[in-house]
Parts: structure tokens; sequence; C-alpha cells
């Protein structure tokens, strides 16, 4: 099982927190599996690699704590965390109101942060706007697509891009070879 950088399940963690409440957490922590209630009780680090399976486990449950529907919830998750993580590590382009240098910057960047695949963004020649596509060596779930379109539509439109739109093209999640998205903006 490949590894995910700490930092997405941290924003998790705290994205339940903030919803359920802190009196909560122990509840839901007793829907996981021991090995993984093991590990969410010490500190989540934001850099340090934890397998994958264990955001898949904690995005299977969440449902079951939070009362709507999958795909809305895993939306606001994207929406909820994409604020946070430009702040600590893209906060000059919110500043300088650059989305395609923000998507170069993310491109490199992405790597580090997440440690799970890979993405190649580049611009669309046959259309406005850009592509993003993410390479997984392992099968992922369809509600952390959600996530991350939503985190790339909010993460846009706070360094400037306004009417922020995402179409998938291709879904790894549903037996595609990667997630493939046409990102388009207008310039704010």
């Amino acid at each position: 099982m490949k590894n995910i950088k700490g930092l997405i399940i941290q924003l998790r963690m705290e994205f339940l927190e903030e919803r359920i409440g802190v009196d909560s957490i122990k509840g839901f922590l007793s829907l996981l599996a021991p090995p993984v209630q093991e590990i969410l009780r010490s500190p989540v680090l934001p850099s340090s690699g934890y397998s994958f399976s264990i955001l898949r486990e904690l995005d299977e449950k969440l449902p079951q704590v939070i009362d709507m529907p999958m795909e809305n919830l895993f939306r606001e998750i994207g929406n909820y965390s994409a604020p946070k993580i430009v702040d600590r590590y893209f906060y000059n382009y919110v500043e300088n109101r650059q989305p395609a240098k923000f998507l170069e910057q993310f491109q490199r960047l992405y790597p580090i942060l997440w440690g799970f695949g890979s993405v190649q963004i580049f611009s669309a020649e046959e259309e406005p706007g850009y592509f993003a596509q993410f390479f997984y060596e392992q099968d992922i779930h369809k509600p952390y697509c959600w996530f991350m379109q939503n985190v790339l539509m909010r993460s846009l439109t706070l360094v400037g891009g306004q009417a922020v739109h995402l179409i998938e093209k291709e879904c790894d999640a549903e037996n595609g070879d990667k997630c493939w998205y046409h990102i388009q903006w207008k310039e704010g």
C-alpha cells in the first residue's frame, strides 16, 4: 500500500472534529480498525507518510457520523482543506492573484505535500484552460476524487480565479488510467 502525507489525514480529522465535536471523536475512532485507531490517537505529522489505506478507511466511515450525501461530504472536505493548504504553502499566489502560476507550483509541490501519485498540469491547446492529470500506483476511491476536485477548484478561487469550472474527463476510481480534469476560470 502506498503512502500519503499526514497533512491530508490531519485535515480530514480537523474537519471531522469541527463537524462532530471533540467529544464525539472517540466514538468515531471506535468504528475504525484497531491499528488505525492507534495511529489516529497519536499526533498525525503533516510531513510523515501514512498508508493510503488509513485515508480510505476514514473516508468509508465518515458518512456514518456525518449525515449528508457522500459526494457533497467529500466536496465539502475539499472546500474546507483548500484554504488551509493554500495558506500554509501557496500564500504568495493569493497575494499576487496568479492562478496559472499557482498550478505550476502545485505540480511541483504535489509530490512533497501529498506524497501519493504524481500530477501533470499543462495548458490545453485545443481548448482554453488547463488539464490536470493525476496518476496513482494503486486504486483510489471516488470520494478521494471529489475531494481533490474541490481542493483544486477552491484553491484556484483563493488565488484569483473566478467562475472556476472543472470537467472530469477520466477517473481512476471508475476504471480509468488516471484522473484527468479540464479546468477553466476567468481572471479576477
